[in-house]
């Protein structure tokens, strides 16, 4: 399968790129980056593939079955349903979209084309998550009204992050590494909060 990354930020090449390069199933064709030096060296990085600037350009490629959204934020709902649009599987870094709204339309453009849209959210994945929801389905948790986490993640980035949403906030302290504080009171943000948490399933 012939695929493309669009962002070569540090997501890309902390673990789709990598995930791609031992997959013998998936070959990148395209590194896609509007910093032209950032597609460049991935494509000299990793000894394969065609540095471009426009994700126009991946999309009208008839041989790239699918891509990897790893931009900024705010593209991608944009990128996301013009890939799906031009017939593309769509592997979308979290979170989906920056409000409810951009989630739900790029859900039904999934619906509408057929092909794969999900977003990278892989604590669904994580087992410590997956026993957390056991309890909560069990009942051994009651009623769920607030939540309250912490991540931390050994590594150093440059700055500070923080996104509120409403009753809801992320904190990453990126020179200390990368920790993510989170609370929400379920009941008031719940729909917000979730805009990050959309993709593709056979119920959906």
């Amino acid at each position: 399968m012939k695929v493309a990354v669009i962002g070569c930020g540090t997501i890309a090449n902390a673990a789709h790129i990598p995930s791609y390069m031992n997959n013998p199933e998936a070959e990148i064709k395209y590194f896609c980056d509007i910093i032209p030096e950032r597609a460049e060296k991935a494509v000299k990085q990793y000894g394969c593939g065609t540095a471009v600037v426009d994700y126009h350009d991946v999309l009208a490629d008839p041989e790239v079955e699918a891509v990897s959204v790893c931009t900024p934020n705010n593209m991608h709902p944009v990128i996301a349903m013009d890939a799906l649009r031009a017939g593309k599987n769509v592997l979308c870094e979290k979170p989906a979209a920056r409000t409810y709204a951009e989630a739900l339309e790029m859900q039904k453009v999934q619906h509408e084309t057929g092909k794969v849209l999900n977003i990278g959210v892989v604590n669904r994945f994580n087992d410590g998550v997956n026993r957390i929801k056991e309890y909560i389905d069990q009942g051994k948790l009651g009623n769920i009204h607030h939540v309250a986490s912490l991540r931390a993640q050994i590594g150093q980035h440059p700055t500070w992050h923080v996104h509120d949403y409403g009753k809801a906030e992320v904190r990453e302290n990126r020179k200390m590494g990368h920790v993510t504080i989170l609370t929400a009171d379920l009941e008031a943000t719940l729909k917000d909060v979730a805009a990050s948490q959309i993709w593709h399933t056979e119920e959906a």
